[in-house]
């Protein structure tokens, strides 16, 4: 049997509750990673791993409560593409239209945690980034706390959002 290859495979995006499961389980040991690793002194991998966390619950929070008929009537819209396959930036717009998220919690996680996300896998971005900002400080404590703060506000807002949906 040959080995399964992303690029010759393409993911069903018929997701099924074990699935969600899943990114809820992910959401979790990714917030929990995140703290070994800003705790073991590996900041970059501190900080993709709060991104993960939060994609994970976005992500999961989109599947299970956006309804597809949602894509009928928004076909430009970003959630009209398999949600697994939205940026980031796609899915704090879905949470924000959705009434999830306010547009205060968007901005932060725009201005902040993306970059972060990006410039820390993608080395590229990680240059560009250190020599247009080179006060930034990837590895700085402070701004651990910060990005740290802001998934955990973004997701006590989705939290919150639950008991409605």
């Amino acid at each position: 049997m040959a080995a399964w290859s992303p690029m010759t495979t393409r993911v069903s995006e018929d997701w099924q509750p074990e699935d969600l499961d899943a990114l809820l389980a992910m959401a979790m040991t990714a917030v929990q990673e995140s703290k070994r690793c800003h705790d073991a002194n590996a900041p970059h991998a501190a900080l993709l791993m709060l991104a993960v966390s939060f994609e994970a619950a976005l992500l999961g929070l989109i599947v299970a409560h956006v309804p597809d008929h949602e894509t009928e009537k928004h076909p430009k819209h970003p959630w009209a593409v398999a949600p697994s396959h939205l940026h980031l930036a796609d899915l704090t717009k879905v949470a924000v239209e959705m009434g999830w998220l306010t547009e205060s919690a968007r901005t932060k996680v725009d201005a902040v945690l993306i970059p972060a996300r990006t410039m820390v896998a993608h080395p590229g971005a990680y240059v560009r980034g250190l020599r247009q900002v080179p006060e930034l400080d990837l590895g700085d404590p402070v701004g651990y706390v910060d990005v740290l703060g802001i998934v955990e506000e973004s997701c006590a807002a989705l939290a919150a959002a639950l008991p409605s949906l």
